[in-house]
C-alpha cells in the first residue's frame, strides 16, 4: 500500500500521468511477492486493498492536490546518545518554513486520542525540524481502511526544549543504553503478574484444636504413622495368638483361657476407640 501511494504522489509531484489500473496492478504484484501461503487470506487482502485504494484515488483526485515536497523521506536523528532512524510517508508544504506530516495507517483506524498521544508523530516533528529545518504545524494519521484522517499538533521541538514525548523517549533510551539492553523501549507498559502463593515445606500445617487438645502429637504426626501401623499389626497378631491358644486348651486350663478372653476384649475395645478417634479427627 505504501509503495502504491508513494508512486501516486511522485507522479503528481513530477507531473507524470499515471492511471489507477497501473497502480492497482502494482499493488497486486507487490502482494503476490509477499509470499502469503494461505490463498483465502491472500484473496481477502487483495480485495480489501483494491477497494481501499480505489476510494483513496477517488477522494484524492476530487480534492485540491497538496504540494508534496517529500515522500518516503528517510532520516537519522540523534537523541541523547542514541541514534534513531525512520521514514516519513509524506510531507506537504503548508507555508514558508512549515510542513504537514502524513502517516498512513493500514490497520485498525486510529482515533483523535491516538494521534494526540502518538510518540511516532512527535519524533517525526522533531526530525523535520532538525534534519530539514521545517516546523511541522500539522501531524496527520490517515486511516486507509475507512479513508478518514485525524490531525494533531505539537509544540515547537528543539534541542533545548523538546516535547514531553521526546523527553520520555530520551530518558528511556539513556536508561536502556546504560544497562546495555539490545533494544530501546519507547513506551513503558505496566504489567501485573499474578502468582499463586504456595506454602513452604518449612511451614508446618495448622492442626485443629480438637487434635491438639485430645490426641498426642506423636501418635498422629506424619513421622509416627509407621509406628502406629506397627502397633496395630502387633495387636492383631496378639489377638490371633490368644484365640488359637484358647481353642487348643480350653478344656484343661479354664482360668488361663478366661484371662486371655478378657485381654482380647480389652484390646479390641482399644483398637475400636483409636479408630473412632481417628475418624473424628479426620472429620474435624
Amino acid at each position: 500500500m505504501h509503495r502504491v501511494l508513494h508512486t501516486f504522489y511522485d507522479a503528481q509531484r513530477y507531473q507524470r500521468e499515471v492511471v489507477d489500473e497501473d497502480l492497482l496492478e502494482l499493488f497486486r504484484s507487490d502482494l503476490a511477492a509477499a509470499g502469503i501461503a494461505d490463498r483465502y487470506q491472500y484473496d481477502l487482502y487483495l480485495r480489501q486493498g483494491r477497494e481501499q485504494l480505489r476510494q483513496f484515488f477517488e477522494i484524492a483526485r476530487a480534492a485540491p492536490p497538496p504540494e508534496v515536497i517529500e515522500t518516503e523521506h528517510k532520516f537519522e536523528l540523534l537523541v541523547g546518545s542514541s541514534k534513531l532512524t525512520g521514514r516519513v510517508d509524506r510531507m506537504d508544504r503548508t507555508g514558508p518554513g512549515t510542513v504537514a506530516i502524513v502517516d498512513y495507517k493500514t490497520g485498525k483506524p486510529q482515533s483523535q486520542e491516538d494521534a494526540d498521544e502518538s510518540l511516532q508523530l512527535s519524533l517525526y516533528a522533531l526530525a523535520a525540524k532538525e534534519t530539514l529545518g521545517k516546523h511541522a504545524d500539522r501531524l496527520v494519521l490517515y486511516n486507509l481502511e475507512n479513508n478518514t484522517s485525524v490531525s494533531t499538533t505539537r509544540t515547537t521541538p528543539n534541542s533545548k526544549k523538546p516535547s514531553c514525548a521526546c523527553k520520555k523517549w530520551r530518558t528511556e533510551s539513556h536508561r536502556a543504553s546504560s544497562t546495555r539492553t539490545p533494544s530501546i523501549t519507547a513506551r513503558s507498559v505496566p504489567i501485573a503478574i499474578c502468582v499463586r502463593r504456595r506454602r513452604s515445606r518449612s511451614q508446618p500445617r495448622k492442626r485443629s484444636a480438637f487434635i491438639n487438645r485430645t490426641m498426642p502429637q506423636k501418635l498422629w504426626g506424619r513421622s509416627s504413622r509407621p509406628l502406629c501401623r506397627c502397633l496395630l499389626q502387633l495387636l492383631s497378631a496378639f489377638c490371633c495368638f490368644s484365640s488359637l491358644l484358647s481353642f487348643g486348651c480350653h478344656g484343661s486350663i479354664l482360668p488361663f483361657h478366661s484371662s486371655w478372653n478378657f485381654c482380647n476384649d480389652q484390646l479390641l475395645q482399644l483398637v475400636e476407640c483409636m479408630s473412632q478417634r481417628r475418624t473424628k479427627s479426620r472429620e474435624k
